[in-house]
């Protein structure tokens, strides 16, 4: 009787040590096939890399841009309350300002005479060379973003509404020139300005807002477009890509902060300025719950994201699939291309100072074969033209 109840307790011990084995086992593959294969062994990993150059200023970098022809680079800080104008060769400051408040928002007008700063509700236009303010300070509430276009006329600013500036007839007169002013949302909590974006002819501006809708206005006059899908989440970044596919076409993407399912989901869009027709093209599925800050289109083929997961996301346009996984260590808040040759990157981090970086693309990379999923920012596409519309008064399908 007793040699049996041993041989039992023998039995169960084996079959506990094989359970725990084998969970042992299963997290160890899980491990490798959607952490280390993501980030690590990935294929196409070596496709892009990032050459630190070297960092620059305090920390809480919130904002950053590179002038039209990429020579000098602004950012703001919010720790030292000042924006600077640096060289992005090196990272040596060319001159810097010391602004009321926390300098969230920069942005360099074409011919580099100025430079449009904001905080959280106040803004204002600086003399790059001289650091004096050429327009009174305006109080906008709740600023979130800000964009010149690219003729230098227009300044577009997203707070608790979208406004339009003429911006020479405000330096002239000393006081802000309002164009256009509009809300959206029949609730003010939802009236917030996310995202805005200009599309390089001067056209056009994109505007993502709480109420859940992107918009494309004509810039001039702030009417509607067209007005897309409504999202289940929030459109917390626009990104215009510089190549068009044909003339009056232009590309962009929306990045979704979806309520209630832990991800993002970046949009890729088609718009016809002649028919004003707007047309989703793809959805790559971004898996972190984290909000995207910003979204880049590099050398026509990379769309690039970055945001509170920390880190920066290289994506196969013509794919979907994601390509590479950096980790930037902090929160990204914002961070810019140098034009036209785009091979620059600067980064504005939370936690740690202006980085500056070279972008090194492997020149015998074949396109459209980078892969990967997993390791918290998986991505995959899914080719959406043959779907059908969804109406402007239903959620989006995703």
């Amino acid at each position: 009787m007793m040699k049996s109840l041993k041989n039992l307790k023998v039995t169960s011990n084996h079959k506990i040590l094989l359970v725990v084995v084998g969970v042992i086992v299963l997290i160890l593959a899980f491990s490798y096939f959607h952490l280390g294969k993501n980030i690590e062994g990935m294929e196409g990993a070596a496709e892009i890399e990032l050459e630190q150059i070297t960092t620059s200023g305090p920390n809480y970098i919130s904002s950053v841009d590179f002038s039209t022809d990429g020579s000098i680079l602004a950012y703001g800080s919010v720790a030292d309350q000042k924006a600077y104008i640096i060289n992005p060769e090196d990272g040596s400051t060319i001159n810097s300002f010391k602004y009321d408040g926390p300098a969230r928002r920069v942005a360099i007008t074409p011919n580099k005479k100025y430079l449009v700063v904001a905080g959280n509700s106040k803004l204002n236009i600086l003399d790059i060379e001289t650091g004096g303010a050429l327009v009174k300070a305006q109080s906008v509430g709740g600023i979130h973003t800000i964009a010149v276009d690219p003729s230098g006329s227009y300044l577009v600013v997203g707070g608790n509404s979208v406004n339009c500036y003429n911006i020479n007839e405000s330096i002239n007169s000393g006081t802000f020139k309002l164009m256009w002013s509009e809300t959206y949302g029949k609730y003010e909590s939802n009236h917030h300005i996310y995202s805005v974006a200009i599309t390089d002819d001067s056209h056009s501006v994109i505007v993502g807002s709480k109420d859940q809708y992107m918009r494309v206005l004509d810039l001039e006059t702030g009417n509607i477009k067209r007005t897309s899908e409504r999202f289940w989440g929030k459109p917390t970044a626009v990104g215009i890509n510089p190549y068009r596919p044909s003339a009056g076409k232009y590309v962009f993407s929306v990045a979704v902060q979806q309520y209630g399912k832990k991800r993002n989901v970046l949009i890729l869009y088609e718009f016809d300025v002649t028919t004003n027709n707007l047309t989703r093209t793809k959805n790559i599925i971004h898996n972190t719950p984290r909000a995207m800050r910003d979204i880049k289109f590099l050398n026509n083929k990379y769309l690039v994201t970055g945001g509170d997961n920390a880190k920066l996301s290289f994506y196969n346009i013509s794919t979907g699939k994601l390509v590479k996984n950096i980790d930037m260590g902090t929160f990204i808040y914002s961070f810019d291309l140098n034009s036209p040759n785009e091979n620059k990157l600067a980064i504005g981090n939370y936690k740690t100072k202006l980085g500056l970086y070279n972008i090194i693309l492997a020149s015998d990379y074949e396109s459209g074969t980078g892969t990967g999923s997993g390791g918290g920012s998986g991505g995959g596409s899914q080719d959406i033209s043959a779907l059908p519309e969804v109406s402007p008064q239903h959620n989006m399908f995703l």
